[in-house]
């Protein structure tokens, strides 16, 4: 049986501008291989990272989101790897305030921000930008007194 290693180095950062405005981010570095060979691992990206924010105004969010994953080995050649390509996916939401004595809510929701081609494994592509739209109406709420 090939046993494998993995070593990941890595920070993340958060910091708040102002009061309603957040920045997260992430970046890691991977060292992978398989122990028999001392080849990396295939599908296992050398970094990944993310970066996040969160602004917050008259009841109002908007969350924006991008995923980083570097290059990747698909399959061992010579006189070089076959190697898929980075990729950055994004995400956006928008969700308003609470309406109708506090009990409608909408969000937009969208996926893939910026139509990028995806593909987490080689040959087979993901679906391109989507857009969902959530109405939520709580039937039930309590009252506060």
């Amino acid at each position: 049986m090939d046993e494998s290693f993995r070593q990941i180095i890595g920070m993340k950062v958060q910091f708040n501008v102002t009061k309603g405005l957040t920045f997260h981010g992430a970046l890691s570095h991977i060292k992978s291989k398989q122990l028999s060979t001392g080849d990396p691992l295939r599908y296992s990206p050398k970094w990944i990272g993310n970066f996040s924010t969160q602004y917050h105004k008259w009841n109002w969010m908007l969350n924006l989101s991008l995923h980083m994953t570097g290059t990747q080995i698909i399959m061992y050649d010579f006189p070089s790897d076959l190697e898929m390509d980075p990729m950055l996916t994004s995400h956006l939401s928008i969700s308003s305030p609470s309406i109708f004595h506090n009990r409608l809510n909408f969000r937009i929701h969208f996926t893939n921000l910026f139509n990028q081609e995806i593909m987490t494994i080689y040959g087979y592509p993901e679906p391109s930008r989507t857009v969902r739209l959530n109405i939520s109406y709580q039937t039930n709420k309590k009252e506060s007194q």
